[in-house]
């Protein structure tokens, strides 16, 4: 994965659609796949909530690594795309370095 610089103009979140000028910063998979920051932020927040259940057809894989639900704890749908609890925790340790950095 890697990080989107804000100056990249036509890029936008893969989950929420805000355009790459509305977000902090994008992240980059695999197959043009892109979770924001707030997004990463806020499926922080569901996987919270006790309630939350997210994905559970086994069929289904995250878009950033390709592995199904019995394979992670959390798989998190989004429009065509998921990101499951192991990548939104790389996205995080992405963009806190990015905010280190800065």
């Amino acid at each position: 994965m890697t990080e989107s610089t804000q100056t990249n103009s036509g890029l936008f979140c893969s989950f929420c659609h805000q355009d790459n000028d509305k977000v902090g910063y994008l992240i980059v998979g695999p197959e043009d796949s892109k979770i924001c920051d707030l997004c990463v932020d806020e499926f922080y927040e569901f996987i919270a909530d006790p309630e939350f259940v997210g994905v559970e057809d086994e069929t289904i894989t995250c878009s950033f690594c390709n592995q199904n639900k019995s394979e992670v704890e959390h798989l998190i749908p989004g429009n065509d795309v998921y990101i499951c609890d192991k990548c939104l925790d790389t996205c995080s340790e992405i963009l806190q370095e990015i905010i280190e950095t800065n």
